[in-house]
């Protein structure tokens, strides 16, 4: 299972389904991305308006729907510059392009996800940030590091 990161306005998209791995908790990369966007209040216009109903389910954070089914559910298992409004969009760009001025004096999400200790996959045979598990201990680490960098994003913008 592996996931890759395509440009052309289109962040991330997956390779295969996870969706055909119900029982796991894979996280490849993105899906932390998402859940902090999301509950930043990033979320474009298409999804409050057509996909209110699941950000509530979201938001409650049941086992029973997540992120992971969000994702796939509402959009087709990639996420693109529309999935968020300006100010989440800008800073997506800003953040996941490796050769903008603000990832190249900051970081960019990649380097900073593959710095960051979490924890593996049962199982995994290697380290690698496609066998990160999803979690809650996972994401708060996750969310740390992106609201540092949500922070420096905004005063570098102010300058």
């Amino acid at each position: 299972m592996q996931c890759h990161m395509i440009k052309q306005n289109i962040i991330m998209v997956p390779t295969i389904s996870l969706k055909s791995y119900p029982s796991l908790k894979v996280a490849c990369i993105w899906l932390f991305f998402y859940r902090w966007m999301l509950e930043k209040g990033f979320a474009g216009e298409d999804l409050l308006e057509d996909g209110a109903d699941l950000l509530v389910k979201i938001h409650q954070e049941t086992e029973d729907y997540s992120v992971l089914d969000l994702l796939f559910d509402f959009n087709d298992g990639g996420l693109m510059d529309e999935d968020f409004n300006q100010e989440g969009a800008e800073f997506a760009d800003a953040y996941y392009d490796d050769t903008s001025v603000f990832s190249k004096k900051y970081g960019s999400y990649l380097q900073d996800y593959s710095g960051l200790d979490l924890d593996l996959l049962e199982g995994a045979k290697e380290q690698s940030y496609y066998y990160i598990q999803f979690s809650d201990q996972n994401y708060e680490k996750v969310k740390g590091l992106l609201d540092q960098r949500y922070q420096q994003f905004l005063k570098f913008q102010e300058n």
